[in-house]
């Protein structure tokens, strides 16, 4: 396999964003009891593993998309192409550009200047019920016995990762999910406008 042939890369671009969905939801199922001798409550939750683990998940699919961009410029240049179109096509899509800004935020901890002009960050980042996304469901259900942990799902229903785009000024941008969709949804029409699709 020639890992740095575009369809390879996608391939595995692709593979990092379906490893953000579990289907095993009971392993993510967190229940506590708090009572202070008068009331009781029940906390559910999805999401109380090591919250630096899912922040890996996160940027790993972050670097994954923001990566792309230095493989197409190279490979429409090696092709004879001016590598300043996928720039200019970059600029143009407000995902890519808060992509590449988080993964450079990521990998240098700190932005001398954004692309795209917010400065963003990850905020709220956590695991969540959720419908699997691009299905066509009619319905779908989840409960849960606080007691006993028991629950039951109907439904094409998984545990994904959840976080928020914002921006320096706390203002959100985006969640996780469009940034993944919206990105993606570019790179595609990119490779596809400037046939970079390998055999």
């Amino acid at each position: 396999m020639e890992i740095d042939n575009i369809k390879n890369r996608m391939e595995r671009v692709y593979l990092s964003i379906g490893q953000r969905f579990d289907e095993n939801i009971e392993k993510h199922i967190n229940i506590k009891y708090k009572t202070d001798g008068k009331s009781w409550q029940v906390k559910i939750s999805f999401g109380e593993e090591n919250k630096a683990e899912i922040c890996n998940q996160v940027f790993i699919i972050i670097s994954h998309i923001a990566k792309l961009k230095d493989h197409l410029k190279n490979l429409y240049a090696s092709k004879g192409g001016d590598a300043k179109l996928i720039e200019n096509e970059i600029e143009s899509s407000d995902y890519l550009k808060l992509a590449i800004d988080l993964d450079n935020k990521e990998k240098h901890g700190k932005l001398k200047k954004s692309r795209s002009g917010k400065y963003p960050y990850l905020d709220e980042i956590d695991r969540a019920l959720s419908v699997r996304p691009g299905r066509q469901i009619q319905s779908s259900s989840f409960s849960i016995d606080p007691f006993t942990g028991q629950f039951e799902a109907e439904g094409d229903i998984i545990i994904t990762i959840s976080a928020e785009v914002d921006a320096v000024d706390g203002t959100r941008i985006c969640s996780l999910d469009e940034l993944i969709n919206g990105s993606i949804e570019r790179w595609e029409e990119i490779i596809k406008k400037y046939n970079l699709i390998e055999e």
